[in-house]
């Protein structure tokens, strides 16, 4: 996939009095985040398959288990949860949900340091 990125002249050198490559500064920030967000799926997705009594086999490689996971994207999440009644969640997760979205919530009010 190629996301294109629109800044104008003004960030631009900015962004180069900063970085030595924009495009490879961009592209370590996302492949970073990428690869946390790899180990929460595989991480939550992994256990919602150990604990589900009707799964008969695991997929065999991280791609198969995060391509093959429902588990909502962020939009998805926030408009469920805006459709809950909750619209700040400054104080945690609302009521009534899944403990996979709330550990989420607790993962985004508490973060933990990143891992090497």
């Amino acid at each position: 996939m190629e996301i294109k990125v629109i800044i104008s002249d003004v960030q631009k050198r900015a962004l180069e009095h900063v970085m030595f490559d924009i495009q490879e500064w961009l592209q370590n920030a996302i492949d970073f985040r990428a690869d946390a967000a790899i180990e929460e799926l595989l991480k939550l997705e992994t256990q919602r398959l150990f604990n589900d009594p009707t799964v008969e086999s695991i997929p065999a490689t991280k791609d198969e288990i995060i391509l093959n996971s429902p588990i909502e994207t962020a939009k998805e999440r926030t408009l469920r949860i805006e459709a809950e009644g909750c619209t700040t969640c400054e104080n945690g997760p609302p009521p009534n949900i899944s403990p996979e979205i709330s550990a989420i919530f607790d993962d985004l009010l508490h973060p933990s340091p990143p891992t090497s």
